[in-house]
């Protein structure tokens, strides 16, 4: 039931440090990928981990999870601005390789405090390569948008936010 969906930051406690193209994620099943999909996980899943860490610990969270139970059923990422334009931050996708993805010595690379952080703003979404070139996927997007009158070039451009951290 949609009632029972809890809507919260990403704590320490479980880094969700994969997507859920797969499906929803629960402790249990974020180390088992399904065995047809050619990505290297175990990979990803060492570089991933300690970036979100770094970055849970740095800025307080990086994600908003809705969680159903124990079961992960949605999320949304973000990063301060100035992580994301850093050089070995990629596009920070993290079931991609540099440079869409970050750089695997990434999470060694020193993060701005927030104090440091002037302007706060937080980057959600580059535009996905899928959204780059037109084709039946991006037809249907734009068309969705136009009926909810959102402008079709702004539905496949990134998505920023502004939230006031300190």
């Amino acid at each position: 039931m949609i009632d029972d969906v809890v809507v919260e930051p990403m704590t320490e406690q479980f880094v969700l440090w994969r997507c859920l193209h797969s499906g929803p994620l629960s402790r249990d099943t974020i180390d088992q990928w399904p065995a047809d999909n050619p990505l290297p996980w175990d990979r990803y899943s060492k570089r991933n981990f300690p970036i979100l860490l770094k970055l849970t610990r740095t800025y307080g969270a990086c994600a908003i999870i809705a969680r159903d139970g124990d079961r992960i059923v949605g999320q949304l990422r973000f990063y301060p601005k100035v992580v994301w334009d850093m050089e070995r931050a990629g596009e920070l996708c993290l079931q991609q390789d540099f440079p869409s993805g970050p750089a695997d010595d990434f999470a060694a690379t020193e993060l701005p405090s927030l104090a440091q952080i002037e302007d706060k703003t937080l980057a959600a979404r580059y535009p996905h390569p899928h959204l780059q070139e037109p084709g039946d996927f991006v037809r249907k997007l734009e068309a969705q948008a136009k009926s909810l009158g959102i402008s079709p070039a702004r539905a496949k451009d990134q998505l920023v936010m502004r939230l006031k951290l300190a």
